[in-house]
């Protein structure tokens, strides 16, 4: 933050990013956003490219969480359709 340059710009929602969460899987620096275009996006930040767009929600996706069980990474979201 001290040099205050942008040092990458992801590009990929077609609407308003609503919630972002870092994480790491296999020592690589990881990030997943979510959105009122309905999808998440799995973005790998040491080449800060998209890995993969997930869908399934019909409605903005709100909210994001990770959390870890036993060596597997889970992602949760929530949605203005009402479904997690």
């Amino acid at each position: 933050l001290s040099t205050k340059s942008i040092i990458a710009m992801l590009t990929g929602h077609n609407k308003c990013i609503t919630s972002l969460v870092k994480y790491e899987t296999n020592r690589v620096p990881c990030m997943a956003s979510a959105s009122h275009d309905k999808t998440i996006k799995l973005w790998d930040l040491t080449n800060n490219t998209l890995i993969t767009t997930l869908k399934g929600h019909s409605k903005s996706v709100y909210d994001l969480v990770i959390y870890e069980k036993i060596g597997t990474i889970f992602l949760a979201s929530c949605s203005l359709d009402k479904t997690i």
